[in-house]
């Protein structure tokens, strides 16, 4: 079964740092064994992808970053989720602009449809995937 948007995204999984990966693995599992088919709408991506969909922040394209899609699974599944991956990988997630805290999963409409942001911190990162 597939869980990508497309392709591209899909393909852009080899170039996430290998703790979103599993992460993003778990919450697949999380939402499936629930009834749910996941699609992941957003992974790796180039400046120039980022500048299009007016991103603020590195996030996707230091391989930190996915997107999950969940204008098809209820609020209260989606609730659950952020629940659970916060208690597990909370204080893993990238310092927030408001709050100055760590957030692991942003749940918003950047214009693009309800969707879970999920990101670390650039503090997982080699030097060389800060570039």
């Amino acid at each position: 079964m597939n869980y990508f948007k497309t392709k591209k995204i899909e393909d852009g999984v080899e170039d996430m740092h290998r703790m979103i990966r599993i992460i993003m693995w778990e919450m697949i599992d999380f939402f499936k064994e629930r009834g749910h088919k996941p699609t992941i709408t957003a992974t790796f991506s180039t400046e120039r992808e980022d500048q299009l969909l007016g991103r603020k922040s590195k996030t996707h394209r230091q391989g930190r970053a996915f997107d999950l899609r969940t204008w098809d699974i209820p609020d209260c599944d989606v609730r659950c989720c952020i629940n659970h991956f916060n208690t597990l990988y909370g204080y893993m997630g990238a310092i927030s602009y408001t709050t100055n805290l760590p957030r692991l999963i942003v749940w918003h409409d950047a214009g693009t449809g309800a969707h879970l942001h999920v990101q670390i911190s650039p503090n997982y990162l080699e030097p060389a995937e800060l570039e």
